[in-house]
């Protein structure tokens, strides 16, 4: 039961996603469509998360960061099409911008990993 390093593997590989973001923007190209990308359930974690059984689902931390987790994975997947639709200022924006969806969708899935994280092991 002890979840700590897929959580810990999980936050490393949704940071990673802006540097995979803005290859696509400077690039115009990715190794990702944004309909896959689209999809939560696809990436490592998303795989690990729906794998977990019974109560595990049940939780409050599980049912917030498999939220939050496809509500990433949307945001994420408009950036990746703005980008590679050649529409580098919308997808610049979608990222970067003040009322950006990524950052916020990034910085709450994050913070929820984390509580869900120090939950399992309050003494990390």
């Amino acid at each position: 039961m002890i979840h700590i390093p897929e959580i810990d593997k999980a936050i490393s590989k949704h940071a990673m996603w802006k540097m995979h973001l803005r290859t696509a923007i400077d690039t115009g190209k990715s190794d990702w469509d944004p309909e896959t990308v689209r999809l939560d359930n696809l990436c490592d974690f998303g795989k690990w998360l729906y794998a977990l059984q019974g109560s595990e689902q049940a939780s409050p931390d599980w049912i917030r960061v498999n939220k939050l987790h496809a509500v990433f994975h949307d945001v994420a997947a408009k950036v990746l099409q703005f980008a590679l639709s050649g529409q580098k200022e919308l997808a610049e924006e979608a990222l970067n911008g003040n009322r950006s969806e990524f950052k916020q969708a990034s910085a709450q899935l994050t913070n929820a990993m984390v509580a869900w994280k120090m939950k399992l092991a309050p003494e990390q």
